[in-house]
C-alpha cells in the first residue's frame, strides 16, 4: 500500500486513489507475489500523478510554482480550478481502474 502514498497533491483524489488500490490488492492482485503487486500499483499510480501535475501547471495552481499574488481576490476561481482538476483526476483513476480490472 505504501506504493501509492503521497502521489497526488489533492487529498480527496489521493484518498480515492488509495481506495481503488485497496480494491485491486484485495481482488485481482491478491494472489500475486509482492513484486508483481508493487509493479502493478506503481504502474497504476504513476500516470495519474503525472496527469495531475500537468493539469495543475496548466492552470497555474501547482503548489511548487504558485504565485499567490495572482490569486488574491480570485479565491472562487482558484477553488473552481482545483475542483476541475480533482474531477478530471478521479475520472482518470476510474478509467485506469477499469483497464486494470480487464487486463488483470
Amino acid at each position: 500500500m505504501d506504493w501509492c502514498k503521497n502521489r497526488l497533491k489533492n487529498s480527496s483524489s489521493q484518498e480515492y486513489l488509495e481506495s481503488k488500490v485497496n480494491i485491486l490488492l484485495a481482488g485481482s492482485l491478491k494472489e500475486r507475489d509482492q513484486y508483481a503487486q508493487e509493479k502493478a500499483i506503481k504502474s497504476f499510480c504513476e500516470g495519474i500523478g503525472y496527469l495531475e501535475g500537468v493539469l495543475l501547471f496548466q492552470r497555474h495552481i501547482h503548489p511548487s510554482n504558485i504565485e499567490h499574488s495572482n490569486w488574491i481576490g480570485k479565491e472562487a476561481a482558484y477553488m473552481e480550478a482545483l475542483i476541475e482538476v480533482d474531477l478530471i483526476v478521479k475520472e482518470a483513476i476510474n478509467r485506469q481502474y477499469r483497464h486494470f480490472c480487464i487486463f488483470l
